[in-house]
């Protein structure tokens, strides 16, 4: 399945929406409704997607699962927005970072390293280092 459409399903405004549709169809079996009751577990599900709070979490474990290409890029956006804003013996630390970032990941996935320091190097370069910049 493509990732998206497992963020998508996993969400919380998808899972919130379910459940209500669930619930338009409990009473539809029960009898509670009957005229209409397609478009009442539509506007359920609707209700639940629209009313439920977002979550950044989904978009954070999306930046954490990109491939050493995306990282790349991401790091490339980052130091052209910070180009013209910080003082070039900063922006060399920053290219330099991402240089250092982008020799070790390939090799810790050569020898099999954990999960936890490959999501710590990809932490400081999509989180830890552009919180630090701004």
């Amino acid at each position: 399945m493509p990732r998206k459409l497992l963020f998508y399903l996993y969400s919380t405004p998808n899972i919130l929406g379910s459940l209500l549709g669930l619930a338009g169809l409990g009473m539809f079996f029960a009898s509670a409704i009957k005229s209409y009751w397609i478009f009442i577990v539509i506007g359920l599900y609707l209700v639940g997607y629209l009313l439920s709070p977002r979550s950044k979490t989904i978009e954070l474990q999306l930046n954490h699962e990109l491939d050493t290409e995306a990282l790349r890029r991401s790091l490339d956006q980052l130091i052209s927005k910070i180009r013209k804003r910080v003082s070039a013996e900063i922006l060399s630390k920053v290219v330099s970072i991402k240089e250092s970032i982008l020799t070790v990941l390939p090799r810790l996935a050569e020898f099999e390293s954990s999960a936890y320091d490959i999501h710590v190097i990809r932490q400081t370069a999509l989180d830890y280092l552009p919180e630090m910049l701004f």
